[in-house]
């Protein structure tokens, strides 16, 4: 599990629009974009690690597992800041307390639109 690897929920829309505008500086290098809800190899590693990914997205960097806020911290790190989206990615989660803050809220918001769309959480 090497390189730069972000596992989300294909079926929440905030989750796959959040995953799809995300811009990453050249350095960064390429972002691999995992469906939580596929067929993904990654997908039954994370599982025997005991990784629940409802419990938020998932980045796999280097070797390194980071879950939830911690994955959007590292991901805000590399954002580039061109655009209105990533800026507002950068400015929420590279402050710790602030994304402490705001990522039980997003994830609250999924459960949500989730429940409105009528589909069940990652099995």
């Amino acid at each position: 599990m090497s390189g730069l690897i972000l596992v989300y929920d294909g079926q929440c829309p905030l989750c796959a629009l959040f995953s799809q505008r995300l811009r990453l500086i050249k350095a960064a290098g390429e972002l691999e974009l995992v469906d939580a809800r596929g067929k993904h190899y990654l997908l039954s590693e994370l599982k025997r690690r005991d990784i629940d990914l409802n419990e938020g997205m998932v980045l796999l960097l280097n070797d390194q597992i980071y879950q939830g806020e911690k994955a959007a911290q590292i991901l805000s790190s590399m954002v580039v800041r061109y655009d209105f989206f990533n800026r507002c990615v950068y400015e929420i989660f590279s402050r710790p307390w602030l994304a402490f803050w705001c990522y039980p809220i997003l994830k609250w918001m999924r459960m949500v639109v989730l429940a409105l769309l009528w589909r069940r959480p990652i099995r």
